[in-house]
Order: C-alpha cells, then sequence, then structure tokens
C-alpha cells in the first residue's frame, strides 16, 4: 500500500482509540483514499482541508437528515400496519457508535423485519409509492443477500428491506428476537430502533466480511467493538456461536483489531477454529487488498469463501441454494 493509504489506516486507528490528531490539509491522494472509504465527514470533522471536501459538512448533515426521517418513516409505516423492524447501520449506529449519525454518511435506509412479514412489507412500501429498485436484479438480491432494494422519488429514499442477514446455509440468525430485543437510540430529529450491541457487534462483523472487509467497515465494527463493555462481549461471543457465526466473527474482529490496532477480549478466542482451518483461511485474509481494488472474480470467490468462515464447514462450498 503506498503512503497516503498507510497514513489514512494510522488517522483512523488514532480516531477509533480516542486519540484526537487534527489532520489540518490533506494532499490528493489521502483525499481520494478518504473519499472512497466514505470517511469524508469524519475527516472533516477532525480538521481535513482539502478543495474536495468543500461544503463537506453541510451535505453530510443534510444527507443524514434526510436518511434519519426517511428510516423513521419507514419504521413507522411498517409498526402501523402490525409489523416490526429494526433499522441496519445508518444513523442509528452513527449516533450510537460514531458520537454523531452526520458522522457516518448513509444512501439508503436499511431496515430489518421478520422473514414471515418480508413479503408483506414489501407490498406495503410499494402501495405507498415504492417502486422496485432496478440497481441489480432482484433474484440476485433475494438469493445472494436476503433483501429487496425500492425506490421512491419523491421525497427522495432508497429502501433495503431485509429479512435475514446471510444466507441460512452460512448461520441461523434469530432475526426475531434481534428484532424484540432492539434497543431504541435517539439520533437528534427521531428515535429508531437498532440492534442490542451484541448484535450490533455480530451484524457489523458478517456485514464487514460481506464487503470483503473494506475500510468502511473496519470503521463500523471498531466503533462497535472499542464501546462494548465485557458483558456484551460475553453475549456477543454466545450468540455468534448459537447462530454458527463464531469462527466469522472472530475472523472479521480479528482482521479489524490487527488492521486498526486495538485489542479484542480474550473471550473472541473462543470462536476460534482448529489449527488447520485457521491456518489456511488466515493465508487467504492475508491476500486481501486492505482499501479495496477488488475485481468481480475476486468478488465472486470471497463470497463462496463465506461459509468457511462461518460453522458451515468445507463441505457446503460446492452446494447450490
Amino acid at each position: 500500500m503506498d503512503s497516503a493509504g498507510e497514513r489514512l489506516l494510522s488517522w483512523v486507528a488514532d480516531v477509533i482509540a480516542g486519540n484526537d490528531r487534527p489532520l489540518g490539509h490533506v494532499d490528493d491522494e489521502f483525499a481520494r483514499y478518504v473519499r472512497a472509504a466514505r470517511l469524508e465527514a469524519l475527516a472533516v470533522a477532525h480538521g481535513a482541508a482539502h478543495p474536495s471536501f468543500a461544503d463537506g459538512q453541510r451535505r453530510a448533515f443534510a444527507s443524514a437528515l434526510a436518511i434519519e426521517r426517511a428510516s423513521a418513516n419507514v419504521v413507522a409505516l411498517l409498526a402501523d400496519d402490525g409489523i416490526p423492524s429494526v433499522t441496519l447501520k445508518g444513523p442509528a449506529l452513527g449516533a450510537r457508535y460514531w458520537g454523531d449519525a452526520a458522522l457516518r454518511s448513509s444512501t439508503d435506509v436499511d431496515v430489518l423485519v421478520s422473514p414471515h412479514d418480508a413479503e408483506r412489507a414489501r407490498l406495503l412500501l410499494v402501495r405507498s409509492g415504492f417502486v422496485m429498485g432496478t440497481t441489480y436484479p432482484e433474484w440476485y438480491l433475494r438469493w445472494l443477500h436476503f433483501h429487496v432494494e425500492l425506490h421512491r422519488r419523491q421525497p427522495p429514499a432508497v429502501v433495503e428491506l431485509h429479512w435475514n442477514v446471510v444466507r441460512p446455509a452460512v448461520g441461523r440468525v434469530p432475526v426475531e428476537r434481534i428484532i424484540a430485543t432492539a434497543e431504541q437510540v435517539n439520533c437528534g430529529a427521531s428515535v429508531l430502533p437498532a440492534p442490542r450491541p451484541s448484535w450490533q457487534l455480530v451484524t457489523g462483523a458478517v456485514h464487514a466480511i460481506q464487503h470483503q472487509l473494506g475500510l468502511r467497515t473496519l470503521v463500523d465494527l471498531s466503533f462497535v467493538a472499542r464501546r462494548l463493555r465485557r458483558e456484551d462481549w460475553e453475549e456477543a461471543v454466545a450468540e455468534a456461536e448459537a447462530a454458527g457465526l463464531g469462527p466469522l466473527v472472530y475472523y472479521a474482529v480479528a482482521e479489524t483489531a490487527g488492521r486498526l490496532r486495538w485489542r479484542a477480549p480474550a473471550s473472541l478466542e473462543r470462536l476460534r477454529p482448529g489449527p488447520l482451518r485457521d491456518a489456511a483461511v488466515r493465508a487467504f485474509l492475508a491476500r486481501l487488498p486492505r482499501l479495496g481494488g477488488w475485481t468481480r472474480a475476486q468478488d465472486r470467490t470471497w463470497r463462496l469463501l463465506m461459509p468457511v468462515l462461518a460453522d458451515s464447514g468445507w463441505r457446503w462450498l460446492t452446494a447450490l441454494p
């Protein structure tokens, strides 16, 4: 990695650790990495100055407020029809763990409902003015990501309606319990339901793996991990084990801690798999680009390897959904 990439990782690690190091003027290459990782608002809040960041805070605040309002509207719409839900990532994650919802830019509303409510929720959103998105084929999103994408023009909003966070063959995620045990997060203009801390860690780890340990997902996971209490960690480890996601969570957290220089608790070691599998997966992870740059072929390979990072094992690699 070039020096700009290394400097960005070093600065992010300092922010995660609570060491407020003002950035001042940054060069073009550093600014490019910041934009690619969608960390402009965080950088500007820490004193970064660059022509491409001009007006960045205002735009970040306006975007965060729009996503927050859209999230609250979707949650209320579903609740009025008797469909409980919880928001994933987004303003609640920013407010609860980043310190301010406006520091974490979002482009869409991620909402999780029970698999039993998914189709009813989709139809409700369509009746309220949303149309099915066309960014990716619907069959692809349903098959691999367990969500559908819906768009609305006025007021503009993009909703990703989730009914799981991983394929059932990868892990057994208790979606209904995540929703039932959600905490209410004050985001400034509204209060949004979000997963409790233990599930924020587990879903954050899954999200990091799904996105090839991209820097933005590592920042999300680090902010959550650094703010967990000991009992939250114990609960997260137990939930990951019960869901069959233990090794996946282990690798995501261990890689994140290593790259951003913080120490994971000893309880995480309970999730480490056996030595042969551990060595093979670590050899693969060592070849990952640290700040992106994936090809589509690499992305497909990574998604096929996801079960290896969970408890479903090597045998599932050749199985079709």
